[in-house]
């Protein structure tokens, strides 16, 4: 009698995919529109972002970004690079089209001892042939950037629901602004978003090649900024409770085997993650003794030389990023200016550089909010150790680093 109704009831399940119907052919359609409008909202943030990179002055990172970068695809010199403390994949990617123009036109300067006073007249100088050029990279990060919104936000939430959050993002002026810059701040916040997007997939199946997946693309934003540190963190919080919530442990030996699991899954993904980072940075290495001492890990242990020991450069590249979040940077805030930055300067700026009508749909969504899979839950842990790492920052020189924010919150 049950495998009669088993059988019965099978083709009712499976008829919603056939090609007959009115449901089927409504859903193309809403499908159609979708990507319709979802189309027109990425040409409207390309062309918005297409006239603040051809019209707007050069800023200072871009300067000293791109003139380290042609160095290198000048030269292929890049020891400079790493020495800025941050990683050099975007800002190489970004400067390539520049140097492609510069190949093009013929103007390429010869490699002598004035070849940094050539390249830094270059850049100043030639917004048509450099800084357009570079800022097409940022457009294009922008562009796969909204397109990612509306991928993780339309296979979980469906895709009506997904174009409204890329529509959202499409128009967050922070957004528009630094799609339209040729930095690091874009190409970091959209492939951390991947990161924690699959982060979400392993914790809803957790699978080894979930977990892999979810490694590299931590190890992509990893070669993008520093910052991604914040997403190691992340995922070892991650897989331990999606461990707990898998054994459910009812012992101090059950929750010691997931801790030790957790750990060791969390040392194979900052592996992998490193890797990437140091494949983004060209898998340089170079003695201790051959960098400054302020830059460079102690030279002696005891009575061992470590001098000549050769290290990876994006080891002393992170070295080199955390003395400077310890040092502080010089900043100005309401009146102010300090090196060791303000507890309130990152929830300020968010406040004023944030539309009020985002803000109050902000605020609306966090009175209603009632966490139901582990998106959400990612997304709010993600937020709370981005905003704890913020608000204990001393560098404070601009919501930038702030910027993944609208992508979790939207």
């Amino acid at each position: 009698m049950s495998t009669q109704a088993t059988i019965s009831t099978a083709p009712v399940l499976t008829r919603p995919k056939t090609r007959t119907g009115s449901k089927p052919e409504t859903s193309r359609a809403s499908r159609l529109v979708v990507r319709v409008a979802l189309g027109l909202v990425i040409l409207l943030f390309a062309a918005r972002t297409g006239v603040v990179a051809w019209n707007d002055s050069i800023t200072p990172d871009e300067t000293t970004h791109l003139q380290h970068t042609l160095r290198f695809w000048f030269a292929g010199d890049d020891k400079s690079m790493w020495e800025l403390g941050a990683p050099r994949l975007p800002h190489v990617l970004a400067a390539f089209p520049a140097y492609a123009a510069i190949a093009v036109s013929g103007q390429l300067p010869p490699i002598d001892d004035n070849l940094e006073e050539n390249i830094a007249a270059i850049v100043l100088g030639g917004s048509a042939r450099v800084l357009r050029p570079a800022r097409c990279s940022a457009i294009a990060w922008g562009i796969a950037f909204i397109g990612l919104i509306y991928w993780v936000v339309a296979r979980r939430r469906g895709p009506f629901v997904g174009l409204i959050a890329a529509a959202l993002a499409s128009t967050t002026p922070e957004i528009l602004a630094h799609s339209a810059i040729a930095g690091s701040d874009m190409p970091f916040t959209a492939s951390a978003f991947l990161a924690i997007a699959l982060l979400a997939d392993y914790c809803d199946r957790p699978s080894l090649k979930n977990w892999l997946l979810a490694s590299l693309a931590v190890g992509l934003a990893w070669a993008m900024r520093h910052s991604a540190l914040l997403l190691v963190v992340l995922a070892a919080l991650v897989h331990f409770v999606a461990d707990i919530k898998r054994n459910r442990p009812r012992d101090l030996s059950a929750w010691s085997e997931c801790f030790f699991r957790s750990t060791v899954a969390s040392v194979i993904l900052g592996s992998i993650a490193f890797v990437a980072l140091w494949a983004g940075d060209g898998f340089g290495t170079v003695t201790i003794g051959g960098v400054s001492a302020t830059t460079s890990p102690p030279r002696t242990f005891g009575p061992l030389d470590l001098s000549k020991l050769p290290i990876p450069t994006s080891a002393l590249s992170v070295l080199k990023q955390i003395r400077h979040q310890n040092a502080g940077h010089e900043a100005f805030f309401l009146g102010e200016i300090r090196r060791t930055g303000w507890p309130l300067y990152f929830p300020t700026a968010f406040l004023l550089k944030t539309p009020i009508g985002l803000l109050a749909l902000m605020i609306i969504a966090a009175v209603r909010l009632k966490p139901k899979d582990a998106w959400d839950g990612i997304c709010l842990a993600c937020l709370a150790l981005l905003w704890i790492m913020l608000v204990r920052s001393k560098v404070n020189i601009g919501v930038r680093y702030a910027l993944l924010t609208y992508p979790l919150i939207i």
